[in-house]
């Protein structure tokens, strides 16, 4: 059975936590993160990098290590996710219908940096 995008059979069997920061500003006024003000666990659909999607990302100067998928009510515009041990920045978003958003992620977990 050929299942497209849309219509792919949904498994919500991973979980990932959405990640607010806190700001705040170095010294010379310059704003910064300053840690993890909350953590959000959603359940999630986890999505491979196709083929296209990694060229062009590439070709744009942005690294897709996971697609994550999500329902579009649990995201609030979060920059920074958990999965899996795994640090992700969120570099871009695409809402593939009102109740679900991908979340294109690059793994900055290996840099020490969250």
């Amino acid at each position: 059975m050929n299942r497209t995008k849309f219509n792919r059979r949904r498994t919500w069997d991973h979980e990932v936590t959405l990640l607010i920061l806190k700001d705040d500003e170095d010294d010379a006024g310059y704003p910064i993160e300053a840690g993890i003000e909350q953590e959000n666990t959603v359940l999630a659909n986890v999505l491979s990098v196709g083929r296209s999607e990694h060229f062009a990302s590439q070709r744009n100067g942005i690294k897709t290590d996971e697609i994550f998928e999500i329902h579009t009510i649990e995201y609030s515009n979060e920059k920074k996710l958990k999965h899996e041990g795994k640090i992700y920045n969120i570099k871009r978003t695409y809402e593939v219908s009102e109740d679900f958003i991908e979340l294109y992620c690059s793994d900055i977990s290996a840099k020490g940096v969250v």
